[in-house]
């Protein structure tokens, strides 16, 4: 354990707050694919840093380090809120646009999957940070709108990839009763013109 802090204690807090700064930044615009990619890198430096966190602050160097990194509990909540609306936003377009062409849907998937891939590393590096730095808990706690807001954001993210799922499921459903529903409609003029033919020449015998 001391060896693992005495690594953590190599890292330079200007590093430190270069990197939380790229997740403040990083992804503000929707259509820069690199830029959420370069964000969730950033979240999940963050994250590798504080898993290795101790809850002790032994010198004054470990005091400045979690006062540092309490300052980061606004940036990945903020951070966190807008991969919730940037989620949401994208599946009420999803439902709004059914006629979407397949190159339309793909980019659509693409972009979703990078916002996921911001959302975990971020709620990860949260959730460290509220375990191992006190400071941290008691900025939420600060005031009643950011336990609010903290609370508001973690139910909206775990429902948008729950409906997600479910969204998921229903469409493979009804693909697949399109499906089944095509192929009986493709051998039902078969069976029809069949019976007629039976019956034409039922009555012709009968005649």
């Amino acid at each position: 354990e001391s060896s693992s802090n005495n690594k953590k204690n190599q890292v330079k807090l200007s590093v430190l707050q270069a990197v939380r700064e790229q997740i403040l930044v990083g992804g503000t615009n929707n259509e820069d694919a690199s830029s959420l990619e370069c964000a969730s890198a950033a979240a999940e430096c963050l994250a590798l840093y504080l898993s290795g966190s101790s809850t002790s602050t032994v010198t004054l160097e470990d005091t400045k380090r979690q006062e540092t990194t309490a300052s980061w509990t606004m940036v990945l909540l903020g951070r966190l809120e807008s991969c919730g609306n940037h989620l949401q936003q994208g599946l009420i377009d999803s439902n709004n646009n059914n006629n979407q062409n397949n190159n339309s849907i793909g980019k659509n998937k693409k972009k979703e999957k990078q916002w996921y891939a911001l959302t975990a590393p971020c709620l990860h590096a949260l959730c460290l940070l509220i375990e191992t730095n006190p400071e941290a808990l008691q900025q939420i706690n600060a005031s009643p709108e950011q336990k609010t807001l903290l609370v508001r954001v973690i139910l909206g993210i775990l429902t948008t990839i729950a409906y997600s799922s479910n969204s998921n499921s229903s469409n493979t459903a009804a693909t697949s009763m399109e499906e089944t529903t095509e192929s009986t409609a493709e051998a039902t003029p078969a069976n029809n013109s069949n019976s007629k033919n039976n019956t034409i020449q039922f009555y012709q015998e009968k005649t």
